[in-house]
């Protein structure tokens, strides 16, 4: 006989209304009682989804769980396919991604108010910082979009974007932030691989040029009116980045600093 592995679920016996505990991967629950498998014979006919979809109705005639009832209900929670002693993890590891970004965003400020009042300023540095953002932004991205399509690494994908309100639409999914850590190094060769004429500027901050007649060739470029990061050819707008980032940040310090768990959505 096989078994269906259930995730975090909340199980709640029909006829004993209120009674209800939550397993986790088949662990035991506070009261003791372990209910995290399901016989396959029990779900014969049923349509059951494991990816933050609602079970309904089954007769799980096979299985002991709160009482002697055999008709119960089982909610998948919207975060389920990240067990809860886990969630920590996560919290913290994106944390340390954008405790990072928040830093080199008040470096950055500081920088470019220095650059405005004409003070002198290291365009070097005020470049690294806004890349540095772009970096951040990508490693985020990949928590939320992964590489990989392993059911394991789209699920906990899958639940946070749930969980932090994210959609497909968000800045952080765009391709070119993604391509820009991932293959920063091809991308590299084949700018460099072209037969661009004039002269190749290393490093640039200041106001974009109206005119494609008279743009020079920027390796890295902060153009300052528009606040748009230009390398390799391609051009990132910082604005929606940084906001996206930040709020980010906020949730995440509010989850750590409230026992480092996700919420569950559906509360």
């Amino acid at each position: 006989m096989s078994w269906v592995k259930l995730r975090c679920c909340v199980i709640t016996c029909q006829r004993c209304a209120g009674s209800q505990r939550q397993g986790l991967y088949g662990d035991s629950c506070e009261g003791g009682e372990t209910f995290g498998r399901v016989c396959d014979a029990s779900l014969s006919g049923k349509k059951i989804i494991f990816q933050n979809i609602s079970i309904t109705q089954i007769d799980c005639a096979a299985s002991p769980f709160l009482c002697d009832h055999k008709l119960i209900s089982l909610t998948m929670t919207d975060n389920s396919s990240i067990w809860p002693p886990h969630e920590v993890f996560y919290i913290e590891s994106m944390l340390t991604i954008t405790r990072t970004a928040v830093s080199n965003l008040a470096q950055l400020q500081f920088c470019l108010d220095e650059h405005s009042s004409h003070r002198p300023v290291n365009d070097d540095q005020i470049l690294d910082l806004v890349q540095n953002l772009i970096s951040n932004a990508g490693a985020l991205s990949r928590y939320f979009w992964p590489s990989s399509k392993k059911t394991i690494h789209v699920e906990r994908a899958n639940a946070l974007q749930l969980t932090f309100g994210i959609s497909d639409d968000n800045p952080l999914k765009d391709r070119k932030i993604r391509n820009f850590i991932e293959h920063f190094d091809e991308n590299l060769d084949n700018f460099l691989g072209k037969l661009i004429a004039g002269t190749i500027i290393p490093s640039y901050v200041g106001y974009q040029s109206g005119s494609d007649e008279l743009k020079p060739n920027f390796f890295r470029a902060y153009y300052l009116d528009k606040a748009v990061f230009c390398v390799l050819d391609n051009e990132y707008s910082i604005v929606p980045i940084i906001k996206e980032v930040t709020e980010l940040h906020q949730q995440l310090l509010k989850l750590q600093n409230e026992g480092g768990r996700l919420p569950d959505i559906n509360d």
